[in-house]
């Protein structure tokens, strides 16, 4: 999603990028935060992202509905 003026990630209360939001079919939350569990990909043992949409494509909830997002903070405009 492109948000030219930030006023989605504002309104969900983004800190960081990247920052992970997967919503359902409802357009209901079920995951936020981290893509994986580590930043060195040949250290991943948690594909939250991927599970997350795994999960919500089976029509489940994620094994993991919020892990600490890593990254910079958010550039926001003024």
């Amino acid at each position: 999603m492109y948000d030219a003026d930030q006023s989605f990630a504002r309104a969900l209360g983004a800190e960081r990028t990247p920052e992970v939001f997967v919503f359902d079919r409802d357009r209901r939350l079920v995951y936020h935060g981290a893509i994986d569990d580590n930043r060195d990909e040949t250290a991943v043992t948690t594909r939250y992202l991927r599970d997350a949409l795994d999960g919500v494509l089976a029509g489940d909830e994620p094994p993991v509905a919020e892990s600490a997002p890593v990254g910079c903070t958010v550039k926001w405009r003024s």
